[in-house]
This record gives structure tokens, sequence and C-alpha cells, in this order.
């Protein structure tokens, strides 16, 4: 992807760049996840800090939220998710992904 001096993402679809503006809201959501994580390597570098992600995935497909949730167990030592939804939990429990839930 590209991010302009305007700030503005666009991706590369090997003709063009097109805006993120007309991506899925799904596919924007995760485009912004990676340039986050980027930002914090950037930032932090090889420094492990808690990843804080809130409603994060509300706009992905299922498949998505798996893949997504399978990398983050294998990538990061601790990621706190914020969430209204049911689906996190269940693929965690389906992927046998240790997870500690806390209800407010």
């Amino acid at each position: 992807f590209r991010l302009g001096q305007d700030l503005k993402i666009s991706i590369d679809n090997s003709k063009s760049y097109v805006p993120a503006k007309r991506l899925s809201r799904g596919t924007m959501e995760q485009l912004y996840l990676s340039l986050r994580l980027g930002a914090a390597r950037l930032l932090f570098g090889e420094n492990e800090i808690p990843l804080i992600l809130d409603d994060t995935f509300a706009y992905y497909d299922d498949v998505r939220l798996e893949n997504t949730l399978k990398w983050l167990a294998m990538n990061k030592k601790q990621v706190l998710i914020f969430t209204c939804q049911k689906r996190e939990e269940a693929i965690l429990r389906k992927l046998h992904i240790p997870y500690k839930k806390e209800e407010v």
C-alpha cells in the first residue's frame, strides 16, 4: 500500500493505485491493523508492548477473523481485545488459543 502526503491510503492492484475508500470495510479495517502494527514496530522495535484492539474486528468476515486471531496468537505476547461480539471468543475456543475473559 501507499501512504500519501495527505495521509490517504491507496492499494497497488498491479495496474494502478486504488484509494482505500473504494475497498470493503473489512479490507479497510485489515489494512488499518497492518498499518498500526507497522507503526508500533517502527516506534518500539522488537520490544514487546501490549496490543490493544477496540472493536477492531467488527467488519471482518469469519475467515479473515480466524486468520488474524491465529497470527496474533503466534506473533504477539499480549493482546487485549475489547468487543461486544461473541465471534472472537468462539474462534479462540475453536482454535484452542488460550485467553482470559473479563466482563464488565
